[in-house]
């Protein structure tokens, strides 16, 4: 699975972030690309990227957080030639079995059109760690579509300035298609601070910190899921 993460100037969360990745299970069959918009502290970043073993590309100028974001897609779709992306930001950490989650949801949604793209988070827990379900919407802390999805969201990619690119593809690209999600979150969202979209701390623990994760279950060591009315 080709997995991108796009990140700015907060190297004290990319390294959290790029840890998780190095220690989820089933990380040696990835290929990462790590997209860095260019900042005063870009050369720090690049040392975090070097340490993990992860590609990197860093953009010539500061594009800013929309266009940062689609570049970094781009680089899963149209220069790896990637089927199905799974894109990360420098504040989401991955529970060690993220991957086996997204590599399912990947394989059992691929054809069902009424999916729009497979989420990692769940905010409470609302069932077994071995389920998931359906939910309308759309959210941003580790996400994964494959092509033919990504080329609708493409064609309409909101401009550098203005509407937020994860506000503009729930609104106007997803319709009423649904995203997957598991019934325990698999990714956490650490930005409690430095984000475009953050008021403050305790914003972020009421509204993107997840309750708790798989990491704080005990382990199933079941590969597979069972969609529930959740």
């Amino acid at each position: 699975m080709l997995i991108t993460v796009s990140a700015y100037n907060r190297p004290h969360y990319l390294s959290k972030s790029l840890a998780s990745l190095s220690r989820c299970r089933g990380i040696g069959a990835c290929r990462v690309f790590v997209i860095l918009d260019k900042s005063d502290r870009t050369d720090e970043c690049l040392e975090i990227v070097r340490q993990h073993g992860f590609d990197s590309l860093t953009l010539a100028e500061r594009v800013g957080c929309n266009e940062a974001i689609c570049k970094s897609l781009r680089v899963g779709f149209d220069f790896a030639g990637t089927d199905f992306n799974l894109h990360v930001e420098d504040d989401v950490v991955l529970s060690r079995d993220a991957i086996h989650w997204f590599w399912w949801a990947r394989d059992t949604y691929r054809n069902d059109k009424s999916i729009f793209s497979v989420s990692g988070w769940q905010r409470k827990p609302c069932g077994l760690i071995t389920q998931c379900g359906r939910r309308m919407g759309f959210c941003p802390w580790g996400w994964g579509t494959w092509r033919d999805r990504w080329d609708e969201i493409k064609a309409a990619w909101p401009p550098a300035e203005g509407t937020s690119w994860d506000v503009h593809v729930t609104n106007n690209v997803r319709g009423t298609r649904f995203e997957a999600y598991p019934a325990v979150s698999r990714v956490q969202n650490i930005g409690e601070s430095g984000g475009e979209h953050i008021n403050c701390p305790d914003w972020h623990e009421i509204f993107h910190a997840a309750v708790s994760t798989s990491d704080d279950a005990p382990e199933s060591g079941n590969l597979y899921f069972t969609e529930a009315n959740i």
